[in-house]
């Protein structure tokens, strides 16, 4: 059972720098995750430890996720996006071209979790098949069948996956198109994912100034996104300034 957060000033920056250095237990960590995905005042207390943690030669890379059940956005019934790992805590260390390169990468892809539909058409059991491989990350599979999900429905979540398994199969220029229809789409649950996604894609590609345009346009109203977007372009600024 997870024990109480304190948070107040002094226990703010402490909690941030340990769990940013990974000194804490499981379940402080877990009780940690549990808070700071509320409390905008821990957010940017992370995100300044991480931001110091990236500038120690020898730091530890860390890599976490939040609890999926307080980070998902559904979107009809085509299932759930959520966020991956606080890109704060990436530290990668290759030269500076090779760092804004590397911010490209992405350890852990948004999880889909499949939602029940009441329709039983070739589309869906197209798009079920696809996310099947899709968790399995066999993402040139899932790239085949969400294209074919594609083709005979209008789909924000197919649309959002099929970019997203692009950019995990190494085809970063196609996943750019592909966030970029997603975006063209508004105000959907995946708009703020596919934006900082895209970013990642423009890393990969050496576009690092496209990517921080993209980044920028992320807003507080996004939540943890934003969070992640903020903590990645000033990392890419970081490299940048080398």
């Amino acid at each position: 059972m997870n024990t109480k957060q304190t948070c107040d000033e002094n226990s703010r920056r402490s909690n941030a720098e340990r769990y940013a250095a990974s000194r804490m237990t499981a379940a402080e960590a877990e009780a940690f995750e549990d808070h700071f995905v509320t409390c905008t005042e821990c957010q940017s207390e992370l995100r300044f430890a991480s931001a110091i943690l990236s500038g120690l030669p020898g730091a530890t890379v860390v890599s976490r996720s939040v609890k999926p059940s307080r980070r998902a956005w559904i979107w009809g019934g085509g299932g759930v996006a959520l966020a991956a790992g606080l890109a704060a805590l990436m530290i990668l260390r290759s030269g500076p071209t090779g760092d804004l390169v590397a911010l490209g990468g992405v350890r852990e892809p948004p999880t889909y979790l499949g939602i029940p539909v009441r329709s039983v058409s070739a589309q869906d059991s197209l798009f079920e098949g696809a996310m099947d491989a899709y968790a399995q990350r066999r993402y040139s599979v899932a790239i085949g069948g969400l294209r074919a999900a594609l083709a005979g429905q209008d789909s924000v979540p197919a649309q959002f996956f099929l970019a997203t398994s692009l950019l995990l199969d190494n085809r970063a220029r196609e996943a750019i198109d592909e966030y970029g229809r997603v975006l063209a789409r508004g105000d959907t649950p995946y708009r703020a994912e596919a934006r900082y996604y895209r970013a990642k894609a423009l890393l990969r590609v050496g576009r690092a100034a496209d990517a921080r345009v993209e980044l920028a346009r992320l807003s507080p109203a996004d939540g943890i996104v934003f969070d992640m977007g903020k903590a990645l372009a000033d990392s890419v600024a970081q490299r940048r300034e080398r």
